[in-house]
This record gives structure tokens, sequence and C-alpha cells, in this order.
């Protein structure tokens, strides 16, 4: 097998990798926020989360993104290139979680999401 081949397939099996990570703690925040499997693709193109009224998209896609990369310890710019976003969307997500987690009842919400995707992935 040639060098270019190998490399092309390492690469593959990343992308694949990020992509299930993501998938994994989208699963698990859409459900906490009461999103069944038949509305994700609704949340991948517009995201967000709210366990707290009506599920609000955005938020979910963007703690999804949040847990990916700290739980699942993925980069932002490979994460961004896996799931066809740009790397500044990722940064920005992370920022607005970063921010919000200064509420107590909010990180402690993510700190349970953290715990359940962590089960659910041992």
């Amino acid at each position: 097998m040639s060098s270019a081949v190998f490399r092309r397939l390492a690469r593959d099996a990343e992308r694949f990798a990020n992509r299930l990570a993501f998938n994994a703690a989208l699963s698990a925040v859409a459900a906490d926020a009461g999103i069944d499997d038949a509305d994700l693709n609704s949340v991948r193109s517009t995201g967000r989360h709210a366990k707290r009224a009506a599920p609000d998209r955005p938020a979910v896609f963007r703690e999804a993104l949040y847990l990916t990369v700290t739980r699942f310890s993925k980069e932002q710019r490979a994460l961004s290139r896996a799931i066809g976003i740009s790397a500044q969307a990722v940064n920005q997500a992370l920022i607005e979680v970063e921010c919000r987690r200064e509420d107590a009842s909010y990180d402690r919400i993510l700190d349970e999401l953290e715990l359940k995707l962590m089960e659910a992935c041992a």
C-alpha cells in the first residue's frame, strides 16, 4: 500500500471518528433537551439546546460541539472539517458555552450531560 493511500485512509478514519464523537454528543444533548431522533437533522442544520422551554436547536448544536471537544478531546479544526462547518464557528460555540457556564444552574446541567455521555460511551 502506498503512503498516499495510507494517508488518505488515516484521514478518512479520523474524520469518521470525529463525526462519530459529535453524533454521540449530539444525541445525548438532544435527548436531554427532549428532541427525538427524527428531529436531529433539524438540530444539525440549525442547532441549539434548551431543556428549560421549547427545545432551542442552536444551543443543542453548540453544546454538542463543546462536549465533543472537551469530553472526547477532539481538535477544533479537525472537528470542523468532519462536520462541515468553519473552525471559527466551532471556536465561537465553545466560547458561548464557556460564557454560559458562569451560570451555576447551566453549569450543573452541562456537568450532568458530561456524566451521561461518559457513562454511555464507557
